[in-house]
């Protein structure tokens, strides 16, 4: 991973520009139990309150939920903690690979960490993905994705990317957001959070995504409905 000066974002800044860096960087911790709730109710089968996530990510189980909801959110927690550490670093293979065994643990993901090396199938699609997955495939997708200026088109490239190829066994949304919000919160321009309210529409668009390899549709809805700035901008018309 290659780290910028961590004082990059605010060098030959004006003194708005490094108050709305570190009131940007203050907001986003104060949104991550929400961020997580999302993240785990929509990974989630059943339902999974936002009381429910608070208690876990202060060291609670409620009796409400059972081990792998726990888990899951548990180990989301763990994500969002190193990805704060690594914040002021260019997210890679590695910081990738990290997400998806961070959030395996326990068990919850077999062979966490490691490329899949079996194939799979996406249930309400007839898209199948690579049989096994190569990582000379996957970096050079990547590099690509890494290369690409704009932040935001950067990480709907690699969220897009990440999730069609199914490139673990498991966790594969969860570390394609992961890595998203990595570089959207190094850039200092948002974050993504996908509500369960619109778990059904989501699904829908990630499979029209799977068939057709476009991912304009999707990039639209989440930009429209689950980005999440304090500077809106003008990106609402997103394709690949």
């Amino acid at each position: 991973m290659e780290q910028e000066d961590s004082t990059s974002v605010l060098s030959g800044s004006s003194g708005a520009d490094r108050d709305y860096v570190e009131h940007f960087r203050f907001q986003v911790r104060r949104s991550v139990a929400d961020i997580i709730w999302k993240e785990a109710a929509l990974e989630l089968t059943h339902t999974v309150t936002f009381p429910e996530t608070e208690e876990v990510l202060n060291g609670r189980i409620p009796e409400t939920l059972d081990l792998k909801a726990a888990l899951t959110i548990n180990n989301l927690k763990r994500s969002w903690e190193f990805l704060f550490e690594q914040v002021d670093f260019e997210p890679d293979y590695q910081t990738m690979c990290e997400y998806n065994r961070i959030n395996g643990e326990g068990g919850l993901i077999n062979n966490a960490g490691k490329l899949r090396t079996f194939p799979v199938q996406i249930s309400g699609t007839t898209y199948k993905p690579n049989e096994v997955v190569v990582y000379g495939e996957v970096a050079q997708i990547l590099e690509n994705a890494l290369n690409i200026t704009d932040p935001v088109e950067k990480a709907l490239k690699l969220l897009g990317e990440i999730t069609r190829g199914q490139w673990f066994s498991d966790g594969n949304k969860r570390t394609a957001q992961l890595m998203a919000n990595h570089v959207l919160i190094k850039s200092n321009v948002g974050w993504i959070a996908p509500h369960s309210e619109n778990k059904q529409v989501l699904g829908d668009l990630l499979a029209d995504f799977y068939e057709t390899g476009s991912q304009t549709k999707l990039n639209n809805f989440l930009l429209e409905k689950c980005f999440i700035s304090l500077r809106r901008t003008a990106h609402t018309q997103h394709s690949t």
